[in-house]
């Protein structure tokens, strides 16, 4: 277990991110109370895992993931179990019993056969239990009207290209768009719906707007390389040629009136 002072700064801000679009809640589902078992999906370093179990001392809260990086301490409540969610049996790592919340983040973003997916969440959840995927919904993109210096911008370009290379592995990174859908042909009923503009920079009026723009400019300054190198590889582009391009992007980050799009999607299961 590692102290969340210790954990890489990525990870903390996509989480303050997060929580700042859900002005400090943790989910928006309308889970019964108290809350039973809990199951996050693509948990990380677990910290909304953590933060959750936290927060509801009397759930049991279940964090899985192939977890390339360390988890973070959590209460007692609180168990990390290594489980791919997409290719493993969910029984043999997690029983039979049911859960009553399952939440997911970012997760299509590493996922190819998402409906999969949605399909063991729905038979792992109890039924009245409800699922909430909060996830990113690229590319970025402007308000502006045609014309405005945005829509030429680099941001939006290295979204869009990472879009295309993503598509060459199988992965849709656009599909927050499609999980109302999803959900409902998996099954699920009373899907509701967020959407959420996080501003690159602190540019869109109220507080609570300016934080998110400044969380959010960090962290792609931090995550740019990271998102890129192996990812636009599938382009055909070589490493330096990344790096240059990078380079570019990083350097338009902040400027104008763009933003990332978030969708929050949550449903539930039928009694």
């Amino acid at each position: 277990m590692t102290a969340r002072a210790s954990l890489p700064r990525i990870l903390i801000l996509q989480h303050e991110a997060f929580k700042k679009t859900l002005d400090g809640a943790l989910l928006n589902a309308p889970a019964t109370k108290p809350v039973g078992r809990v199951l996050d999906i693509g948990t990380g370093c677990g910290i909304w895992a953590a933060d959750f179990a936290e927060a509801h001392p009397t759930a049991e809260v279940v964090g899985v993931d192939n977890f390339p990086q360390p988890t973070v301490a959590a209460p007692p409540n609180c168990r990390f179990v290594a489980l791919d969610a997409e290719q493993q049996d969910w029984e043999e790592a997690l029983g039979d019993a049911k859960f009553d919340v399952v939440h997911t983040r970012l997760v299509p973003f590493h996922v190819s056969e998402v409906q999969g997916v949605l399909r063991r969440c729905y038979e792992h959840l109890a039924p009245g239990g409800w699922i909430e995927m909060q996830e990113a919904w690229p590319p970025c993109r402007t308000d502006e009207p045609p014309g405005a210096a945005e829509h030429k911008s680099k941001v939006i370009q290295w979204t869009q290209l990472r879009l295309e290379a993503a598509a060459k592995l199988g992965i849709d990174q656009g599909i927050a768009g499609r999980l109302p859908g999803l959900l409902s042909e998996a099954g699920f009923v009373e899907v509701q719906v967020q959407d959420h503009k996080w501003p690159i920079g602190p540019w869109m009026e109220g507080e609570k707007m300016r934080g998110i723009g400044a969380v959010n400019l960090e962290l792609l300054r931090l995550a740019m390389m990271g998102l890129s190198k192996e990812l636009l590889a599938n382009l055909g582009m070589g490493d330096q040629e990344v790096v240059g391009f990078v380079e570019q992007v990083r350097g338009e980050l902040g400027v104008g009136r763009i933003y990332a799009p978030v969708r929050i999607v949550w449903a539930r299961k039928p009694e």
